[in-house]
């Protein structure tokens, strides 16, 4: 009784890859609104920690959808 890596239940990415994709757009949006908020006067920070804030969400958002990516295209070729 062996276990087929290529079994139906591995022919699809992992949710860990999609938490990744999904994790990093809320990022992405949480940076945009930080900064846009903030041209706005919507927002009571200053306009260095408004920017700064805003741009490590948008750095780490970034990062976040490129590693869901990486990991989706890695499983596929592991295929």
């Amino acid at each position: 009784m062996s276990i087929e890596p290529n079994n139906k239940y591995n022919s699809r990415p992992s949710m860990r890859s999609w938490m990744h994709i999904i994790a990093g757009m809320m990022y992405v949006i949480f940076g945009f609104m930080v900064i846009f908020l903030r041209y706005f006067n919507s927002i009571q920070l200053s306009k260095g920690t408004a920017y700064a804030m805003g741009g490590l969400l948008l750095l780490y958002g970034i990062f976040r959808l490129y590693r869901g990516i990486s990991n989706i295209r890695n499983e596929r070729q592991e295929q």
